[in-house]
């Protein structure tokens, strides 16, 4: 990929993935990449993909709820 770019997926620690693009590796110096990778280890450590989805699915949830409202009170 041309972007550079950084990211961790996975629910938990055993099953974490922490993807780096090619071109953020001939971009970055050592320091650099090593900070990165401190970056993204801490969001597998912090468990914030299972955060990330509980919460993006509780406003989905919210979302649900007042539609449904709105379409009870407007009927």
């Amino acid at each position: 990929m041309d972007l550079p770019n950084a990211f961790a997926i996975g629910r938990t620690a055993d099953h974490a993935v922490v993807c780096l693009t090619t071109r953020l590796l001939g971009r970055l110096e050592t320091d650099g990449l090593e900070g990165v990778l401190a970056h993204e280890l801490s969001h597998v450590a912090h468990r914030d993909v299972a955060v990330m989805t509980i919460a993006s699915f509780l406003g989905v949830l919210a979302g649900l709820v007042v539609r449904f409202a709105f379409y009870q009170v407007h009927r």
